[in-house]
């Protein structure tokens, strides 16, 4: 009966280190901060000529760190899009009558490379 408790004090201890491995190390950086980081560079830099060392740089997050909260430098980008267009205050500019470039041009005008 004793070696039978001890197996199962065995299974819950397994049980408990399986729980805290899954949970990972606790992330040291806060999503929007990373989003409100790395517009800038994407607005300046452009998606394609943004390399995964300038966002490091600029939002202070390793690549590990990145890449546990974002898929891809990819996913990155639309994420700092739709948080930049949610937070933007102008954002009604797109929608002004009459449609057209010109809401576009005023929109990225006023934009993030003005904030640098």
């Amino acid at each position: 009966m004793r070696k039978a408790q001890q197996g199962f004090k065995n299974i819950e201890l397994v049980g408990s280190l399986l729980h805290h491995m899954d949970m990972g190390r606790p992330k040291n950086f806060r999503r929007e901060e990373v989003l409100e980081k790395a517009i800038p560079v994407f607005w300046k830099r452009r998606f394609s000529d943004t390399s995964v060392q300038d966002l490091e740089r600029a939002t202070g997050v390793n690549k590990s760190g990145l890449y546990s909260e974002f898929r891809d430098k990819e996913d990155l980008f639309v994420e700092s899009l739709r948080y930049y267009l949610a937070a933007q205050e102008k954002r009604e500019l797109l929608t002004e009558e009459p449609l057209g470039w010109k809401n576009i041009e005023t929109f990225l005008e006023r934009g993030p490379h003005k904030q640098e």
